[in-house]
């Protein structure tokens, strides 16, 4: 039960801080550029407890799964803002240009925590170096040509023998490049408890990773990074981590991937996972969902914030607003569009579990 109560409060918190993030983006751009926000919600539904800032409320509210900045201009504002405010202090009446800083301003929240978080990951973790595999096996596949032949983990390979010409190895490279894409019998030398031992072995065909193999895995090592190492290795994982996620949700909007995609069950789930791990691989965990969460609401859908940019820009190139009506009704049915994905991702999540 107390491993229970740790998963839920861990997910509560990595939820809450990737949504207070996102949202304090939005919120700190719009104060820049004069724009009144009502209120800055944590959470929806029911409001727990509030306080009153300068001119903006501050409030928890009861359900932990999402989070808004009400701002003057915004649709079903008029009525909540203040009598006679100026118009240079909502959205429509600020310059474009600042209207896009103010609805990416979320985002790049998000990306900022991805690379934060994993700042800190590859400091403490470090990354994989190739370079630096040596020859030692770490792991034989059961019913292998190797293990049938008694190779163990542990055994260091330091020499190979093909069509009668002996080649010395001293990392993974060297073997890497003498049996590379080898389907005959060579002799292996291994190196067990300072004895030498000649093992001939058969690759066999695998269909899995359309090669011939002879089941053995080798570890590599990992190369801690100093802070500012990490810092800029963590940048260009963000962008392959963006490509990944961009690629899979191209799949989806395609209808395939469904079934690989995860909502609040699963993000659970996988959170209950990373608990056990420690607290380095919870801040990673943290900034993937963050990276996640903003990717998706830059999706030019007029729901998120990358469908505003979108309708902005419209109305920079049109040289007027985009027709209110218009734009609130492309907002209600893109809304609506949503939460029907998110209820089918929903129902896949529970009918995963059984």
């Amino acid at each position: 039960m107390g491993g229970t109560r740790m998963d839920i409060l861990v997910f509560i918190l990595t939820l809450g801080i990737i949504i207070t993030l996102h949202e304090f983006g939005h919120l700190i751009a719009a104060k820049i550029f004069g724009v009144y926000c009502r209120e800055f919600s944590i959470g929806m539904g029911p409001k727990l407890t509030s306080f009153k800032g300068k001119e903006t409320e501050y409030s928890l509210r009861a359900i932990p799964i999402g989070g808004y900045v009400a701002m003057a201009g915004e649709p079903d504002e008029d009525d909540r803002m203040p009598d006679n405010l100026p118009h240079e202090r909502t959205l429509p009446g600020i310059k474009p240009w600042r209207r896009i800083i103010i609805y990416l301003a979320g985002i790049m929240m998000n990306i900022l925590l991805f690379i934060v978080a994993f700042t800190i990951f590859f400091s403490v973790v470090g990354i994989d170096n190739p370079e630096m595999t040596t020859s030692t096996v770490y792991q034989v596949q059961e019913n292998s040509p190797a293990h049938l032949s008694g190779i163990l983990a542990g055994d260091t390979i330091v020499e190979i023998i093909k069509d009668g010409q002996s080649y010395p190895i001293s990392d993974f490279q060297d073997l890497q490049e003498v049996t590379s894409g080898n389907t005959q019998t060579v002799t292996y030398v291994i190196e067990r408890n300072n004895e030498k031992i000649n093992v001939d072995l058969t690759p066999e065909y695998d269909d899995a990773s359309d090669r011939y193999l002879i089941g053995v895995a080798f570890e590599t090592p990992k190369q801690v990074l100093n802070v500012f190492e990490a810092f800029v290795h963590s940048i260009g994982f963000a962008w392959t981590f963006t490509v990944m996620i961009i690629t899979a949700l191209g799949n989806l909007f395609i209808g395939r991937g469904l079934d690989q995609v995860g909502g609040p069950v699963a993000i659970f789930i996988e959170t209950s996972k990373v608990v056990d791990l420690g607290i380095v691989p919870i801040i990673a965990w943290i900034g993937q969902l963050s990276l996640n969460v903003g990717i998706f609401n830059a999706l030019p859908i007029p729901a998120l914030d990358g469908g505003r940019v979108l309708l902005t820009v419209a109305e920079i190139i049109l040289g007027r607003p985009v027709n209110k009506d218009f734009e609130n009704k492309l907002i209600t049915i893109s809304f609506l569009i949503l939460l029907a994905l998110i209820a089918i991702i929903v129902v896949n999540d529970i009918v995963g579990l059984f």
